[in-house]
């Protein structure tokens, strides 16, 4: 799996931060670049999440307020 990112953002950033050797072209950005690196990493694996909870609750309200009653068929 080389190029995807399997972990959570929070659980990356951690490892970076304990392994700063590791990661030095990360370890030397600034930190209005080092939020972007972070912020592009969250929108890459939104990108792959089937439904968030927030998406989730949004289909169940949707389908508790607007229930289509269609006749039966003969």
């Amino acid at each position: 799996m080389y190029g995807m990112f399997v972990l959570p953002t929070d659980e990356i950033v951690a490892r970076v931060r304990a392994n700063r050797g590791d990661y030095p072209a990360i370890t030397r950005l600034s930190g209005r670049a080092l939020l972007e690196v972070r912020a592009q990493i969250c929108v890459m694996q939104a990108e792959h999440q089937m439904y968030s909870d927030r998406a989730t609750r949004t289909a169940d309200f949707f389908d508790a307020t607007f229930k289509p009653h269609f006749p039966p068929v003969n």
